[in-house]
């Protein structure tokens, strides 16, 4: 089958260079905990015009099996093929042929084994993936931003150095100390516990749920998860212009009100119950506070009290608060689009008739929380090396929006709405939890919110729900909405994180 050595007085011996790994960066999070998830693939090399120098008849017992376990290994081995051929041949086998394979290689010339780290892209949307899928050539987008920092990075190899006898006795590893790595703010396991609850079986009838969470007084994303990640990433508002926020909006429309001096605390607005419902049929709040208003989410007191401040004073709250401006910055991010005035006060109020991205509104409520100052989240902390030489990055911008006092004022107002309001489904004994429901109609279904805040060990974090595109109703005819559903969630997330 083979000729005897009649390439043993001509081989000069040599090194062979192979990938390990698909990326020649890591990405980890806070901590320096891996965050990508990759396959691991095993993979048994046959340089041909090398293996040809076996002789069949001195290695018969080794040789039969080596074709034996390869037959069995991988379908396509062929020595036929291998005889006819001079360049190499790449095999892959399962991890228990690969170990099998290990004990019978080094005696047999010409060939090596390896192992590869190839990106897991089904969860393609996850942000892990996206910053592990660098396609982006545009400086200005955070992913270019990357891109040009790792561009020059080396690859993984595994260099193999065979012998004039054509045996692969030597094998070095080759990781640059010099390439730059990616760290994120996020945290791996509070992203993966959030992950955990999405996909539980109490969840199992909703198709999709965004959830992101970020530090209050740093703007550092912790988690940016969402229940199928294989979907445009809802909570960029991928591939689309955003969602309609709906009543979470409110909280924006009293902040532009109290920062403009337009708002009198002690002032009465009358629900006549011409746009509030209650299971299908007119509602009528009654005569209330803005407090109260906000408690039960009527949305005539907010229309009335939009239409009392007039747009140019929530048009420019909207633009303080980067609403119509991408937050991350990534390409596949959407901006969502500003409010209009020929589209009428009345749904500007209660935010409809425009869209916004869920981390725009997680920003929103954060100001909220964090004394009323904006701080833009933000999820690039650093790029590091191999030998931990640390290259900060820019972090984040922030600006005052409302005094501290005015920012107290409906911070307090949105923990009555966990404790007493349409928020109560969020609430954890023994947790200070703040927000507000949202229910945005969008086409023939909606889009489902809970936007707010909880406090663990001494810190506040803002936080943000978003559950697109539901029905009405389930065919149970039980009713999808802000309260019934988002805020449960809110609350499970809260629970896993304490």
């Amino acid at each position: 089958m083979y000729a005897d050595n009649k390439f043993t007085n001509v081989y000069k011996g040599g090194t062979q260079t192979e990938k390990i790994s698909e990326l020649n960066y890591n990405i980890c999070d806070c901590l320096g905990k891996n965050l990508v998830d990759t396959n691991r693939k095993y993979v048994l090399v046959i340089d041909c015009r090398v293996f040809k120098m076996n002789n069949i008849y001195e290695q018969a017992d080794k040789m039969l099996a080596f074709t034996y376990i390869m037959r069995s290994a991988n379908d396509k081995f062929s020595l036929d093929e291998i005889n006819l051929s001079s360049g190499k041949k790449y095999y892959e086998v399962s991890e228990d042929y690969y170990n099998k394979l290990s004990l019978i290689c080094k005696y047999i010339k010409g060939i090596f084994m390896y192992k590869y780290d190839a990106v897991n892209h089904t969860s393609a949307w996850g942000i892990e993936n996206i910053i592990s899928n660098l396609q982006c050539k545009d400086k200005n987008s955070l992913d270019g931003y990357i891109y040009e920092n790792i561009k020059d990075n080396k690859s993984n190899v595994l260099k193999a150095s065979v012998n004039n006898e054509g045996a692969y006795s030597e094998l070095t590893y080759s990781i640059p100390s010099d390439n730059k790595n990616v760290q994120l703010t996020i945290d791996k396991n509070w992203q993966d516990g959030v992950r955990e609850v999405l996909c539980s079986s109490d969840y199992n009838k909703l198709n999709n749920i965004g959830v992101a969470v970020m530090d209050s007084a740093s703007g550092e994303i912790k988690v940016l998860a969402q229940k199928n990640e294989k979907y445009p990433n809802i909570l960029l508002g991928a591939e689309g212009l955003g969602y309609p926020p709906g009543s979470i909006f409110k909280v924006l429309v009293e902040m532009a009100a109290i920062n403009d001096d337009k708002l009198n605390l002690s002032e009465k607005f009358t629900c006549t119950g011409r746009y509030c419902k209650r299971d299908g049929k007119s509602n009528s709040h009654g005569t209330l506070s803005l407090y109260e208003a906000l408690k039960v989410s009527c949305n005539e007191c907010f229309m009335k009290l939009g239409n009392k401040i007039g747009y140019d004073s929530i048009l420019n709250m909207c633009n303080k608060l980067g609403l119509g401006k991408k937050v991350l910055n990534l390409s596949a991010e959407s901006k969502g689009s500003l409010p209009e005035l020929k589209n009428g006060l009345n749904n500007i109020s209660i935010g409809q008739t425009f869209n916004v991205t869920p981390l725009q509104m997680l920003g929103v409520y954060n100001t909220i929380v964090n004394k009323g100052i904006y701080i833009k989240p933000y999820i690039l902390k650093d790029f590091y090396t191999n030998n931990d030489i640390v290259s900060a990055v820019a972090k984040t911008e922030q600006k005052k929006i409302l005094t501290e006092q005015n920012a107290n004022i409906i911070r307090n107002q949105l923990i009555d709405v966990v404790n007493s309001g349409s928020g109560a489904k969020a609430k954890v004994n023994g947790v200070i939890i703040g927000g507000k429901t949202g229910t945005a109609e969008n086409g023939k279904n909606n889009d489902i919110w809970f936007s707010g805040f909880f406090k663990k060990n001494d810190k506040y974090y803002s936080m943000i729900i978003v559950v697109p595109n539901l029905p009405l109703e389930n065919k149970e005819g039980e009713l999808y909405g802000g309260g019934s559903t988002a805020g449960p969630i809110f609350h499970d997330v809260v629970n896993k994180l304490k």
